[in-house]
């Protein structure tokens, strides 16, 4: 069976890719076989956070490494199954299209900054021209560094991308937490550092619904 392929993407850095990734990765691996693959050549922060992780003796997710669209298509067609999660670069190349030509969900982060909502909608563009041969594809926006309460902010941002056929909108939601701060170097999601917080309960709901998404 070959891998299921989630790709996280946005055509900006610094717009929460890895704090989704960590948050889906040590969720989805307690239910499923997960490999992460850390494509953001420029700040490889799923890197760090892996190698942080297993520092802390946790040693629960798979760090994946390719260097060219050849091996990542040898890698999309193994039968090694289960699902291969991709932080992709804040950036536009062959490489990246070809991943993401490859996803079977697409997931973009979106905060209420001008830059990163210019950058998702500008991304549309390149998802329409991956469309022409993959018209089944689609990139889901995660809401993400909302205030919990504010959802007049919510509900203009899902105005602004709700009739564009290159989009859907998650129904989960990721606030604003200062506690994602410290993920990177702590080796731990949110969702560990505060169990049974009302943070650990977005995390949770994000990656059932992602894993809804995956089992169809």
């Amino acid at each position: 069976m070959t891998p299921f392929i989630v790709v996280v993407v946005h055509p900006k850095g610094g717009s929460g890719k890895t704090s989704t990734v960590i948050s889906l990765a040590t969720g989805l691996s307690k239910v499923c076989s997960l490999s992460l693959l850390d494509m953001d050549k420029a700040q490889k922060h799923t890197t760090l956070f892996v190698s942080n992780r297993k520092d802390k003796e946790n040693k629960d997710l798979n760090l994946l490494h390719v260097k060219s669209k050849e091996e990542f298509d040898k890698l999309a067609r193994s039968d090694r199954g289960g699902i291969i999660l991709v932080d992709l670069g804040g950036y536009d190349s062959g490489l990246n299209r070809d991943i993401l030509s490859y996803a079977d969900i697409a997931i973009t982060p979106m905060s209420d900054s001008d830059f990163d909502v210019a950058g998702a909608l500008s991304f549309e563009n390149v998802m329409n021209e991956i469309r022409e041969v993959r018209d089944d594809l689609v990139s889901h926006i995660l809401l993400i560094k909302l205030h919990h309460r504010d959802s007049k902010t919510r509900e203009a941002l899902v105005d602004q991308i709700k009739d564009k056929d290159a989009f859907n909108v998650l129904k989960s939601t990721i606030s604003q937490r200062a506690a994602y701060k410290k993920t990177l170097y702590s080796g731990k999601s949110v969702d560990e550092i505060l169990p049974g917080s009302l943070a650990a309960q977005e995390i949770e709901n994000l990656v059932k619904e992602v894993k809804g998404l995956i089992d169809g």
